[in-house]
């Protein structure tokens, strides 16, 4: 906003008019600009003043008006165009702020704020190698210009910059150490980069200094819902929203964190607040077909994507959201193209492969070809569909399989794989590559062009056992599990040639929706029946399992012994059945065509689908489902009653 103090005139009511409208009496000062251009209609400062008030008070189109008067009598001020300029901001008009920033700051290239100015119109427009230069040219100018710190330090945030956006925020605190905006986007840097409690920290000095901005409050939300203090995050999106009722992004963020707490139905609400502020804002939109994903209200969801990308048609989290409600609602044909969108860089893991060239998907021949396939995700995924080898080798492809190194060992000798590579060592030549995850679609999309009548015949072509276990390290497992079997202890418990039923409850700690597939030791040992050798099959046990297990004589724990999956498949051959959550393991004993019976949450995996009892991918599992979520009784007294009349 312009400073009238910056402002000398010689006039004396001009003057006196500047004095009132530096100390806040605009109304006053502009009665005097208005008596004073009634007798000098033409004087460029007080039209140009006249201007400043009425952007002051939110009448930019009059401010505009007023200042091209002004602007046509005296051309040469840059102070003049760069206040239009921001007028034209106060209007929204990008385009025209560029313009008027850019000739303010060639008429006055000495002006620091001149060439700010024209830097928060580029970075408005995305155009944030101008604007970096331009902020700059002005802290060149103005070493200690808090403001131009913190810009450049966003517009780094906008390209990812995160250690770079930090420079820059503490530039800005060593110029400001007060500065309470350096602060708030200090935090958001902080977080994201995982630095989640100094990210707290500095919202909270945000807040403490500006308690009255909503952004602080906000930021400080973020920050505590990636905490998990969900309370404390839904009471300051709650302060930012009372400070700011139109703040759609805290709406829809305050939805997420209800969410987070379990309640599904206030966070659908929240978001519906902020679609009714604003439909066009593609982030509730999204936020809301997650939460109707949660419900299983598939239909519902995918029109809530579709929402979010009419909204913003470059949203790579809604089109990858969207894929994996269709394929658990079983449409493939429309949901494994839109899989593909787990390669665009904001929907990217860790793990992800480097696509330095297109993938194949079915689009080519294969005859003759050498083809990698990669592993992407995880082991179980690696498991499940490693099976499509044999397919492609009949295509005429020579087949390289890349896999990590915990499946290398079982994997060797899997038919149609020609070339088994690991992980992380020098790959062989190729001429055309598919990520494992993607030859659903790539099979799809053949069977398409060579067989039109055929529907999905990549989904049940390989439903039996297509794993084998080594001989020599079952025959070792079958030692040991006949030796426990058949100890005093265990034949005590009537345990002798007792069926042999494998455990897994929890899955890896580090995947996102591990909170709802895995479940409590005690809970699952609640309603197992004896009469069994149960097997611990769990390699991560956390302290209070490791208590369980050592109370429990009648479970044998050989998860710490499981060092590669060649040893756990040998393990699973020697079992009659394994029952487990959602994990790797479900993927090998049904690769290895053991009887499997999975305890799936309330939204399982895509690949589960929903209410049914088989598997499309197994011959010989049986699913066992949440009915709310998060309550494991019914499919735990289902496997309870199973047990039973195996037994019986």
């Amino acid at each position: 906003m312009p400073d009238a103090s910056e402002i000398s005139l010689s006039d004396e009511r001009l003057a006196q008019a500047t004095e009132l409208h530096q100390s806040g009496e605009l109304d006053r000062a502009r009665s005097i600009y208005h008596d004073f251009l009634t007798e000098q209609p033409e004087h460029p400062e007080a039209l140009h003043l006249l201007g400043v008030i009425a952007l002051q008070q939110q009448h930019a189109q009059h401010a505009i008006d007023l200042m091209d008067r002004a602007i046509a009598l005296a051309p040469e001020r840059s102070d003049f165009v760069s206040n239009r300029g921001l007028a034209w901001q106060a209007l929204g008009q990008h385009q025209h702020a560029l313009r008027d920033f850019a000739r303010a700051a060639a008429l006055d290239p000495a002006s620091a704020s001149a060439h700010y100015n024209l830097g928060t119109a580029q970075q408005y427009l995305q155009q944030y190698a101008l604007a970096l230069q331009s902020y700059d040219r002005a802290l060149a100018l103005a070493p200690e210009f808090a403001d131009a710190w913190v810009n450049s330090g966003v517009v780094h945030q906008e390209l990812g910059q995160w250690h770079q956006a930090l420079e820059r925020y503490a530039h800005a605190l060593r110029a400001a150490p007060d500065h309470a905006n350096a602060y708030s986007n200090q935090a958001v840097a902080l977080q994201a980069l995982g630095q989640h409690l100094a990210a707290l920290a500095s919202c909270e000095r945000a807040v403490a200094l500006q308690p009255h901005a909503a952004q602080h409050h906000y930021n400080l939300a973020n920050v505590l819902r990636e905490l998990e203090r969900f309370e404390d995050a839904i009471a300051a999106y709650d302060r930012a929203i009372a400070l700011q009722p139109q703040y759609v992004q805290a709406l829809s963020n305050r939805g997420v964190a209800l969410q987070k707490r379990g309640d599904v139905q206030a966070a659908i609400a929240s978001y519906d607040r902020a679609i009714d502020l604003d439909a066009n804002a593609a982030h509730p939109h999204y936020n809301r077909g997650n939460a109707l994903h949660e419900q299983q209200a598939l239909d519902a969801a995918v029109a809530s994507y579709d929402q979010a990308l009419r909204a913003q048609a470059d949203y790579p989290e809604a089109q990858w959201n969207k894929s994996l409600t269709l394929l658990l609602g079983g449409d493939f044909h429309q949901g494994l193209p839109l899989y593909e969108w787990r390669w665009h860089p904001r929907n990217q893991g860790s793990s992800a492969f480097a696509l330095s060239s297109a993938p194949w998907l079915g689009q080519t021949t294969i005859h003759g070809k050498t083809l990698l396939l990669h592993a992407e995700q995880g082991l179980g995924d690696t498991l499940q569909f490693c099976r499509h080898a044999p397919q492609l080798a009949a295509m005429g492809a020579k087949v390289v399989l890349e896999v990590p190194k915990p499946l290398h060992r079982l994997l060797q000798g899997l038919e149609g794989v020609d070339q088994l590579v690991l992980q992380g060592t020098q790959r062989p030549g190729f001429d055309l590559h598919c990520p494992l995850m993607s030859l659903p679609l790539a099979l799809m999309n053949h069977a398409r062009a060579h067989v039109p009548a055929t529907i999905d015949p990549w989904l049940g072509d390989a439903r039996g056992a297509y794993l084998t276990p080594d001989a020599r390290l079952q025959q070792a497992w079958e030692a040991r599990l006949v030796a426990a079997q058949t100890s005093g202890e265990e034949a005590a418990l009537g345990l002798r040639r007792a069926p042999r039923v494998g455990l897994v409850w929890r899955g890896s700690p580090t995947h996102a929706n591990d909170h709802q597939r895995s479940l409590a030791l005690t809970t699952l040992l609640e309603h197992l029946p004896p009469g069994c050798l149960y097997v611990s099959l769990q390699k991560e046990v956390n302290p209070d399992d490791t208590l369980v297990l050592q109370s429990k004589s009648e479970l044998l724990h050989l998860g710490t012994a499981l060092t590669d999956f060649a040893l756990t498949a040998a393990l699973v051959a020697c079992l009659d059945l394994v029952v487990c959550v959602d994990t790797a393991v479900a993927h090998l004993a049904g690769a290895l065509g053991k009887e499997t019976w999975v305890l799936l949450p309330f939204v399982p995996d895509w690949r589960w689908q929903l209410e049914r009892r088989d598997s499309p991918w197994y011959a010989r599992m049986r699913l066992y489902r949440q009915s709310r979520p998060g309550d494991w009784s019914k499919p735990l007294q289902a496997v309870r009653q199973d047990l039973a009349a195996t037994l019986a």
